[in-house]
C-alpha cells in the first residue's frame, strides 16, 4: 500500500517544476523512509526532521516547494484513491499534518546567513546588557556567559560554566541544536539561527531564538558566539498559533478543550469533533464535557478519565452516541496543559473514531485464529523468524515432530533448535533484495527428526509486519520423502523404455505405430537409414493377425522376424482395459550364431570323449610296433631290411602324430596347469621351430618369405606354454601355406586394456573366399586337399577358448588374412624353477631299472631293448608287483606306465619316492603331449614321455641321468 502512495506522489511531483530538485529524486530512500515513518507513532515520524530540514538547507529545494509536496502528500491521503485500511489512513493522516506544522515552524523562525556581519568584532564581543549572551568551545560547551543570561536563566555563573549549551533548552529542542552544531562543525553554516524551547533552572519553559555564529576571538578556547532572545510575545508566535489552529481545525480527529475538574466545561472543540457528535460547537460550548461523552458513560469512568487526565493523561476506549441515537466506538486520548509554572490550567483530549477499525479488527482476530487453526493443522512445517532467524512462529505440526512446544522455541535461534537445516541453507539468499518475495524454494534432503534421512520440499520468503515494520522469514517445509521415492519410481520406469537395449513398440488397433523407443530407432539407422521404419520391424504375422481381428484383449503371443541375416524375436501383448498392443522384441542374431557355436562345442565333445579312449589305445599299438621295428633294426644286419623297417618306423612315428592332433583337437576344457609365461618368449620358440621345418622346403621351392615381428616383451599371460605354443605353431603354418609364392608375415603383440593382450599374425597370401571362412575352425575342414588334416585352425580355437581369450579372423581374397587374438594378461609374475636335481647312481655309471606295464608285449619289448644297453633291467606287469619289487630290490630308475589297473603309474612313483628320495621316475603315458605336460610338474616324476616313444630316445634320457649322476658324484 505505502508503494503505491510513494508511486502516486511521484505521479504528482513529476508535473511540477521542482521535481528534479526534490528527494524523492535525489535521495528516494528518504522518500521510502518519511512514509514509513508516518506509518508508525509520532515519537517515530518526528525524527525524520531533521533528515528533510538538512536535505532542504543543503539543496536547491525551497521550504515553499517542500510544504507544498506535502500538503499534495496529504490530499492524497484524504482522497482516498490509494487503498489504505482505515486505521492506516487515519495514523498517516494525523502525522502528515502534525509533521507539516513542525517543519512550517522550523523554515519559519530558522534564519541562515551565509555573508559575514558587518561588524563582527563587534558582535563577538561580550557586552553586560540585557541581552542573553555566550561563548562557546568548540564542543558547544559554556566558556563565557554574561549576567543577563545567568539572570534569564536563573542559574549562577558556576553552574553554567564548561556545561553544554543543550542544558537550557527542552529535548523537544535537542535535535534542532544538534543539527546546528553539525551544521557549524562542519563549515556549512557562518551564522544559524534556530527557533526553540528555552528552559529555566525552574523548568519555566519558553519560545526562544538562539543565534549562533563561529567566533573570531583571539583566545583558541573560543569557537563559537551567540545570543538567546526570548520571543514568546512575538509576531512570529502568534502567526504560529494561528498556523496550529488553522492545523486544528483541518487535522481527522476529535479535538477538545476542557476544564481541569470534574464538572468542567468545554472551552474548545474542533470541526472533526462536530462531525462525530453531530453537534455545532457553540451548541457545546460551556456544557459539561459529560454532554459529549453521552449520559450512559458511567461516572466512575468519568471520574476516572479526570483523574488521570490531571496526572499524566488518559486512554482507552469508549462507546459514544451520536445526536441522532447511533453509537460508535471512540479512541479517546488526554492529557493535562499546564502553564509556564506548571500550573493545569486545562485538559485536551483528542478522540479517534475506530467504529469501523474496531469491527475489522474483530474479523481479522477471527480470521488470524481460524488461520492459525489451519496452519496448526496443516501436515507443513511453518516456522516465521525474524531478520536474526530468531523464532517467532512454530506450528503445532512443528511441536509434535520435534517435541518443542511453540512456548519453548519463541525468541530462541533457529540454529539452535533445528542447526542442520540452517547450515543447509546458503546465507546469500538472505542478502537479496527485498522486494522478492520468495527467496528460496528447493528440495534438501535432511535428518531432522531421527536418523533416517527424509526430503523436504523447503521454500522461505520475505515480508514485512505490517505492525511492527521488520522484515521477517517464513519458513515451511513439506515432507516429501514417500511422494519422492514415487517420483524416482515412476522416473526410473519411464526410462526403461528409453534406455532399454530391447525393441519396445506400442501399437494401435489398426497397427499403426504409436511410440517407438531409441533402439528401434537405432535399429532403423542400422538396416536402412530409417527409410522404411519402424513398421519394417514388424513381424508380418503379427500385423496379419491384427487386420483379421485375431488379436483379442489379453493376448500374449510370440514372433519370429528376419530382415536379411538379421533375427528378430517379438512377444506382443494386448491389456484388457486398452486398445494398444505393446510389442517387445530382441535382435536374436548373436544368439542364433552363438547356438550354432555351441551345436559345434557340443559336437567337438561327443567325438573328444570318443576320441580320448581311441587315441590312448592306438599309442599303446603304435608303441609296440615301434618299439618291435626299433628291436629289429639293433638286431639285424641285412642293410635292405633295415631300409624297409626304417619305413615301418617312420608310418607309426607320422600315426602317432595324427592321433596326437586328433586327441588335442577333440580335448575337452579339464583341468589345466596355468603358469605365467612370457609371450613374447613363447612366440619367438614357435617361429623359431616353424621357420626351420618350412622355410628350407620353402628356400628350395624359390619363394621366399620376410618374417616382421613387433613384440612387447613385457607383457606376461596366464596360460599352458606348451599349448602356446601349438597355437602360434599352427598359425605360422598356416600363414606359410597360404603363401606359396612368397610374401610377408607379420605378428604383433600389444596391451589393448588393463586386462587383455592383443595378438596379430597377418599375412600377405591369398586369402579365404567369404563362403568359407566361418568353417575354418571346424574339426577336419581344409583346402589343402590330401596334404591336410584339418585339425590345425580347430585346435587353436580350441586352446584360445581354453585360454578365456577370443579369435576373429579378416581376410581379402589376393590381399591376405589377419587372425587377430585376445588373451587374458597374468595377474602373477614370471617364475625361475630351479632345475630338479638329480638321483645318485652307482659311480661306474651302471644303473639298476625297473619297468611296469600292464600291456605285456610293450613291456616286453622296452625290456629287451633296454637291456641291450644296461645290465640290470627287470620288470613288472601291474602296480602291485613293482611296489613289492622296490621294497626287496634297490632301483636307480624306476619306468611305469601311467594308466594300469588298481595302481596308477602316478601311484607307483609316489610310493618309490617315499622309500627312496632320490630314486629317478619316469612315466609313460598314452594320453598325449597335455599330461606329459600336466604331470612333470608333480614332485614325485622326474620325467613324463608320450606314447609311442623312441626307444633310441628313451635310452638317451636315461644315459644322460646317468652322466648327470656321474657328474654330480664327482
Amino acid at each position: 500500500m505505502l508503494t503505491q502512495l510513494l508511486q502516486a506522489w511521484n505521479r504528482y511531483l513529476i508535473q511540477q517544476p521542482y521535481y528534479q530538485d526534490h528527494f524523492i529524486v535525489q535521495r528516494p530512500e528518504l522518500a521510502e523512509n518519511l512514509l514509513i515513518a508516518l506509518n508508525k507513532d509520532w515519537s517515530e515520524t518526528i525524527t525524520i526532521v531533521p533528515f528533510i530540514t538538512e536535505f532542504v538547507e543543503s539543496t536547491r529545494l525551497s521550504s515553499t516547494h517542500l510544504m507544498d509536496s506535502l500538503f499534495a502528500l496529504l490530499r492524497l491521503v484524504n482522497q482516498k484513491k490509494i487503498p489504505l485500511s482505515r486505521r492506516q489512513a487515519t495514523e498517516i493522516e494525523h502525522n502528515l499534518q502534525n509533521l507539516i506544522i513542525k517543519l512550517s515552524s522550523f523554515f519559519t523562525f530558522t534564519r541562515i546567513d551565509m555573508n559575514l556581519p558587518t561588524h563582527p568584532k563587534s558582535f563577538i564581543r561580550m557586552v553586560q546588557n540585557s541581552t542573553p549572551q555566550f561563548e562557546l568551545d568548540s564542543q558547544f560547551r559554556f566558556r563565557k556567559v554574561n549576567e543577563a543570561l545567568l539572570q534569564k536563566f536563573g542559574y549562577h555563573k558556576k553552574e553554567l560554566l564548561h556545561q553544554h549549551i543543550r542544558q537550557l533548552f527542552t529535548e523537544s529542542s535537542q535535535t534542532l541544536l544538534r543539527y546546528a552544531q553539525r551544521q557549524l562543525q562542519r563549515g556549512h553554516r557562518y551564522m544559524i539561527r534556530l527557533e526553540v524551547e528555552a528552559r529555566s533552572s525552574k523548568h519555566r519553559k519558553f519560545r526562544a531564538i538562539v543565534q549562533i555564529m563561529r567566533a573570531e576571538a583571539d583566545d583558541p578556547d573560543i569557537a563559537y558566539t551567540g545570543l538567546i532572545q526570548d520571543v514568546s510575545e512575538s509576531k512570529e508566535t502568534r502567526d504560529l498559533v494561528s498556523l496550529l489552529s488553522l492545523a486544528l481545525e483541518n487535522v481527522g480527529d476529535g479535538i477538545v478543550v476542557i476544564e481541569p475538574h470534574l464538572d468542567g466545561k468545554i472551552l474548545y472543540l474542533n470541526s472533526a469533533m462536530e462531525k462525530l457528535s453531530g453537534y455545532e460547537r457553540y451548541q457545546l460550548y460551556g456544557k459539561p464535557f459529560s454532554t459529549l461523552l453521552g449520559k450512559r458513560v458511567r461516572k466512575r469512568i468519568l471520574k476516572e478519565i479526570f483523574e488521570e487526565s490531571l496526572k499524566i493523561g488518559w486512554k482507552g476506549e469508549l462507546v459514544q452516541h451520536h445526536r441522532n441515537g447511533d453509537s460508535y466506538i471512540v479512541e479517546l486520548h488526554t492529557k493535562p496543559v499546564k502553564d509556564e509554572n506548571g500550573n493545569i490550567v486545562a485538559i485536551v483530549g483528542i478522540e479517534r473514531d475506530i467504529t469501523e477499525f474496531k469491527a475489522a479488527h474483530l474479523k481479522i482476530l477471527d480470521l488470524g485464529r481460524f488461520i492459525q487453526q489451519i496452519i496448526n493443522n496443516l501436515h507443513h512445517l511453518i516456522i516465521v523468524t525474524d531478520e536474526h532467524f530468531r523464532i517467532k512462529f512454530w506450528n503445532e505440526s512443528l511441536a509434535r515432530k520435534t517435541g518443542f512446544p511453540e512456548d519453548e522455541v519463541i525468541d530462541r535461534s533457529l540454529s539452535e533448535v533445528l542447526p542442520q537445516l540452517i547450515d543447509s541453507i546458503p546465507r546469500e539468499i538472505f542478502r537479496k533484495s527485498r522486494k522478492s518475495a520468495m527467496l528460496f524454494n528447493e528440495r534438501l534432503s535432511l535428518n531432522l527428526f531421527s536418523e533416517e534421512e527424509r526430503h523436504f520440499q523447503v521454500s522461505i520468503s520475505h515480508f514485512v509486519s505490517a505492525t511492527r515494520a521488520e522484515n521477517l522469514y517464513l519458513w515451511v517445509l513439506e515432507d516429501i520423502t514417500e511422494a519422492f521415492k514415487k517420483d524416482q519410481h515412476i522416473r526410473f520406469l519411464s526410462k526403461i523404455p528409453e534406455n532399454s537395449p530391447i525393441l519396445i513398440f506400442s501399437l494401435n488397433l489398426e497397427g499403426k505405430v504409436i511410440y517407438s523407443n531409441p533402439t528401434v530407432t537405432k535399429t532403423c539407422q542400422e538396416l536402412d537409414n530409417g527409410k522404411t521404419c519402424p513398421q519394417k520391424l514388424l513381424p508380418s504375422t503379427l500385423m496379419y493377425d491384427i487386420a483379421v481381428g485375431d488379436f483379442t484383449a489379453g493376448d500374449s503371443r510370440e514372433y519370429l522376424h528376419r530382415i536379411g541375416e538379421r533375427v528378430f524375436q517379438y512377444i506382443a501383448f494386448r491389456p484388457e482395459d486398452l486398445d494398444f498392443i505393446f510389442l517387445y522384441g530382441i535382435d536374436i542374431t548373436d544368439r542364433l550364431e552363438l547356438q550354432n557355436r555351441l551345436i559345434q562345442t557340443e559336437r567337438i565333445r561327443a567325438m573328444g570323449e570318443m576320441a580320448a579312449g581311441v587315441a590312448h589305445d592306438f599309442n599303446n599299438l603304435l608303441a609296440i610296433i615301434l618299439g618291435r621295428v626299433q628291436l629289429l633294426k639293433l638286431k639285424t644286419e641285412n642293410q635292405e631290411w633295415a631300409q624297409e623297417l626304417e619305413v615301418i618306423e617312420k608310418a607309426a612315428q607320422q600315426g602317432s602324430e595324427i592321433v596326437q592332433k586328433l586327441h588335442e583337437t577333440t580335448r575337452q576344457k579339464r583341468e589345466r596347469h596355468f603358469q605365467p609365461v612370457s609371450l613374447s618368449e613363447v612366440i619367438r620358440e614357435s617361429l623359431m621351430f616353424s621357420i626351420q621345418k618350412v622355410k628350407p622346403a620353402a628356400q628350395l621351392q624359390g619363394k621366399d618369405v620376410h618374417i616382421h615381428t613387433q613384440l612387447d616383451d613385457q607383457l606376461v599371460v596366464f596360460g599352458n606354454p606348451i599349448e602356446l605354443k601349438e597355437l602360434f605353431t599352427n598359425l605360422i603354418f598356416n600363414a606359410f601355406d597360404a603363401m606359396p609364392g612368397g610374401g610377408d608375415l607379420y605378428i604383433q603383440s600389444r596391451r589393448k586394456d588393463d586386462d587383455t593382450v592383443e595378438i596379430r599374425v597377418r599375412d600377405t597370401g591369398m586369402g579365404i573366399p567369404e563362403e568359407i571362412i566361418h568353417r575354418i575352425f571346424d574339426p577336419f575342414f581344409t583346402t589343402k586337399g590330401e596334404k591336410g588334416t584339418g585339425l590345425g585352425l580347430s585346435l587353436v580355437y580350441n586352446i584360445v577358448t581354453a585360454h578365456h581369450g577370443k579369435i576373429n579372423v579378416n581376410s581379402e581374397i589376393q590381399k591376405g588374412t589377419e587372425f587377430q587374438i585376445e588373451l587374458p594378461l597374468s595377474k602373477e609374475a614370471l617364475e625361475h624353477k630351479p632345475q630338479p636335481t638329480d638321483c645318485q647312481c652307482d659311480e661306474n655309471g651302471e644303473l639298476r631299472i625297473l619297468v611296469v606295464d600292464d600291456e605285456l608285449e610293450l613291456l616286453e619289448t622296452t625290456v629287451e631293448i633296454l637291456r641291450l644297453q644296461f645290465k640290470e633291467v627287470d620288470m613288472a606287469r601291474n602296480g602291485e608287483e613293482a611296489i613289492e619289487k622296490f621294497k626287496k630290490k634297490a632301483y636307480d630308475v624306476v619306468i611305469t606306465d601311467l594308466g594300469m589297473p588298481r595302481i596308477s603309474g602316478w601311484e607307483v612313483a609316489r610310493e618309490v619316492k617315499k622309500y627312496n628320495p632320490t630314486v629317478r621316475t619316469i612315466l609313460i603315458t598314452g594320453w598325449g603331449q597335455q599330461a606329459e605336460a600336466e604331470l612333470k610338474h608333480h614332485q614325485y616324476v622326474d620325467l613324463v614321455l608320450s606314447k609311442p616313444y623312441d626307444i633310441q630316445k628313451l635310452m638317451e634320457k636315461i644315459q644322460k641321468l646317468s652322466h648327470q649322476d656321474h657328474a654330480l658324484s664327482e
